[in-house]
């Protein structure tokens, strides 16, 4: 009778199977994780989409208003809609857009692009006042590498990289008799007055689209004020963009372009005060409180700007917020032009080049500037083509408006057609002692500022210093006279651009 011998696996057999199952495991387990985050992210779309009926209809029932700062306090939502299950260590998962805090839904031009709420990890408290803002780093991506937000119009959805600023300190730039003492501004030099110009500062950030300026009164008894400015009119005297003025008193005043200072209300030294714009509307708040909207549009870009007229008078804990325009460190650039009329850029990636192409010969109503700005110390440098064209390259805090141009620069190298340069500053002829300098297709020419001195440089060697101090931010400018001229290899270095 045959005997028959179970035959059992063989450790290579048995080394295949556990293989296929890893790698079945490997192609699974992740299927599975995403379908849990599916789920999960459904369920957060679901909670902000309860969040935004519950502020909608809070703003029903405030005259069409939205929510202050203490929005979870506002609304008394139950804990399970603010708890995101991604992050169930935070009583609340969900920030607010602080940005439209106690503001009226009308003044919304886009609420279909408006964010209201989005994915946050501001805090374990969900009573937690004014907790978090949807531009700062309070909020995260935290589905699949992006977040799920609402938006005013009621429509909620996943994005990716959807927010890109965050609520910084305000670095102030351009100090005239005061003193930065981290977010904090004091005047320590001079005496009252003699003007609201005569000593402030402006900020490093330069906002581009919606975001605002927050500070506090230093007290209550000195002159000072904050305001969004527009970088050309910061060297314009007393111009007044969008301000809140603190008075003697504790009066709170709001200005704008053609209204002049307007008494508003009150404020301490506690009350925070915020400029924002949102949109193309200004809207000014104290204590996430709207207490005036602007009927002029503003659309450029916008810097804050501190004027303090009492002296040992301070701003404090000021910060900005939005959508920054990006700034550069140690950085040496090709000039990137705009607003060019007559002149055509070109770019290399390293160095770029202005030439007149159009206009007529002979005329100086053609021009282009840069698109950054340089606030602190640094040059711009370049190569002219030819000695035979007339032109000029400058550093200015105006940007020229009308014909001919160079008679808004401030500081200028004018190359006169004949194979020399001259000096032009604030669109004069040579100052006093100021040389007439030879120079070849090939020199390299530059602008720089260090401090408050500008120096005029010819292959790296200077041969001019400038009597004129630089306090505030300037801009490349070009104006040519000659068809074809042309400034190659134009760059700008600068810590602060």
């Amino acid at each position: 009778m045959p005997i028959y011998h179970r035959r059992g696996f063989t450790l290579i057999e048995l080394l295949v199977v556990i293989a296929i199952i890893a790698i079945l495991a490997a192609i699974l387990f992740p299927v599975f994780a995403r379908a849990r985050e599916k789920a999960r992210q459904t369920t957060c779309i679901s909670n902000q989409r309860q969040i935004n009926l519950g502020i909608t209809m809070y703003a029903q029932d405030h005259e069409e208003t939205l929510p202050g700062i203490q929005v979870w306090t506002d609304l008394n939502l139950p804990a399970g809609v603010t708890q995101c299950p991604t992050a169930k260590e935070l009583v609340c998962g969900y920030v607010y857009n602080s940005l439209y805090a106690g503001i009226a839904l009308g003044t919304l031009n886009s609420p279909e692009t408006s964010l209201l709420t989005g994915d946050g990890n501001a805090s374990t408290s969900r009573n937690l006042p004014g907790i978090g803002y949807l531009w700062s780093d309070y909020a995260t991506t935290r589905h699949s590498g992006g977040m799920i937000c609402s938006y005013v119009d009621g429509h909620v959805q996943w994005s990716k990289n959807l927010f890109t600023g965050s609520v910084q300190n305000v670095i102030w730039l351009c100090r005239t008799n005061v003193t930065a003492t981290g977010n904090t501004l004091t005047k320590t030099g001079g005496v009252d007055g003699p003007s609201w110009n005569a000593e402030g500062a402006s900020s490093k950030q330069t906002i581009r689209g919606d975001g605002y300026v927050q500070f506090q009164a230093g007290q209550t008894n000195k002159y000072a004020r904050v305001s969004l400015q527009y970088e050309q009119n910061l060297s314009t005297g007393e111009a007044i963009d969008y301000l809140l003025q603190c008075n003697v008193g504790g009066a709170l005043y709001y200005g704008e372009p053609g209204v002049g200072q307007v008494l508003i209300g009150t404020y301490t030294v506690n009350d925070i005060l915020r400029i924002a714009r949102i949109g193309q509307t200004i809207i000014y708040t104290q204590n996430g409180k709207t207490i005036f909207t602007s009927s002029k549009p503003c659309t450029l870009p916008l810097v804050a700007n501190c004027s303090i007229y009492s002296a040992g008078a301070s701003i404090t804990n000021a910060t900005i917020s939005g959508e920054l325009l990006p700034s550069r460190s140690d950085a040496l650039d090709e000039v990137v032009w705009v607003n060019a009329t007559g002149l055509t850029a070109t770019y290399t990636g390293t160095g770029s080049s202005i030439q007149k192409t159009g206009g007529t010969d002979g005329d100086w109503g053609t021009a282009a500037m840069s698109g950054t700005s340089l606030y602190g110390d640094g040059y711009v440098q370049y190569t002219p083509a030819q000695t035979n064209k007339q032109f000029m390259i400058a550093l200015s805090d105006s940007i020229p408006t009308t014909s001919p141009y160079y008679s808004s620069l401030k500081y200028a190298i004018y190359c006169d057609g004949g194979g020399n340069v001259k000096i032009y500053e604030n669109s004069a002829a040579p100052p006093s002692g100021s040389p007439t300098v030879s120079y070849a297709t090939g020199t390299q020419l530059a602008i720089k500022r260090t401090g408050s001195t500008i120096t005029y440089l010819k292959n790296n060697q200077v041969f001019y210093t400038s009597t004129l101090a630089s306090y505030i931010p300037l801009r490349v400018v070009a104006d040519m006279c000659n068809s074809g001229a042309n400034a190659t290899n134009v760059q700008v270095y600068g810590a602060d651009l």
